[in-house]
């Protein structure tokens, strides 16, 4: 068995889903990893320039979503400028830097590139956390930038399912989201 496995992926066919989701009733997450690791192309259509996701983390058999005590931080770098950030006592884990076209003015636009870590989601004992670094053009200024972002719940729950859902629009036609597992 390899130290890192494809275990699902995701490709939208159509536009204006709303969120992407890995675990579910009858088909859980995999419990013989250590770490997940998804790996996204994702662009979002909607009313705004750009977008960010949520993470929501579920656990139990039949997946209930946390919907509080998420914390993240983030920072931005985009040719000279730089931005960061945090969130305290949220909803869900928002990570930043995700494309987004307004329709007929930058459907052209790239998907962008992420890579998100989910470590040691199967640990009953200690917050889940997640690290993602980020590459993407935003569509107002048309420049290449990086994102590095890191959240947390304050729950210690084993985690059974994820869910990805954009902010400010829709998950666009052409996004790909893959799961892997990663051995300890």
């Amino acid at each position: 068995m390899a130290d890192i496995e494809a275990i699902a992926t995701t490709y939208l066919e159509a536009e204006l889903a709303t969120h992407i989701q890995f675990g579910a009733a009858g088909d859980l997450l995999p419990t013989d990893y250590k770490h997940l690791q998804l790996r996204i192309s994702g662009k979002t259509v909607g009313l705004t320039y750009n977008d960010r996701f949520q993470v929501q983390f579920g656990y139990g058999t039949t997946p209930t979503f946390i919907t509080s005590g998420y914390s993240f931080y983030y920072m931005i770098g985009a040719l000279t400028v730089a931005s960061a950030g945090t969130g305290l006592s949220q909803t869900a884990i928002n990570f930043y830097y995700l494309t987004s076209s307004i329709p007929a003015k930058y459907e052209a636009m790239e998907y962008s590139t992420h890579i998100m870590d989910i470590r040691d989601y199967q640990n009953g004992s200690k917050n889940t956390t997640a690290t993602m670094t980020t590459c993407a053009t935003p569509a107002q200024t048309s420049v290449s930038g990086v994102c590095y972002g890191s959240g947390m719940v304050d729950d210690v729950r084993a985690v059974t399912a994820i869910k990805l859902s954009s902010v400010y629009a829709y998950w666009s036609r052409g996004t790909e989201v893959t799961l892997y597992g990663l051995k300890g």
